[in-house]
């Protein structure tokens, strides 16, 4: 809910707790890229975040998909997500606030 409704910060931060729940840990990424919702969400924030929001939703995606290839398909086959990772990095060319932003 937050990651669609809530503030900016509360975007980053939810993103930050995907990283840290996901990483290197496949039924965690398996759960978090199969929550219904979760795609969208993510979506959500890479269209609508400001920069580091965006930056952080981007390191989202990486951990969820990590080493897993059906997550990844997740990712691939959710409408809209390759065109909102391609916008993200292609307006973050060079911002270094976040690990993903650039």
């Amino acid at each position: 809910h937050l990651l669609s409704n809530g503030s900016d910060a509360a975007r980053y931060w939810c993103c930050h707790c995907i990283v840290s729940l996901s990483h290197k840990h496949a039924a965690n990424q398996t759960v978090i890229a199969t929550h219904d919702g979760m795609m969208h969400a993510i979506l959500s924030v890479l269209q609508h975040g400001t920069a580091l929001s965006r930056g952080a939703a981007c390191s989202a995606l990486v951990e969820a998909t990590f080493r897993n290839a059906a997550n990844a398909l997740i990712v691939a086959q959710t409408p809209g997500m390759m065109q909102g990772v391609v916008a993200v990095m292609q307006s973050s060319v060079g911002d270094m606030r976040d690990d993903a932003a650039g």
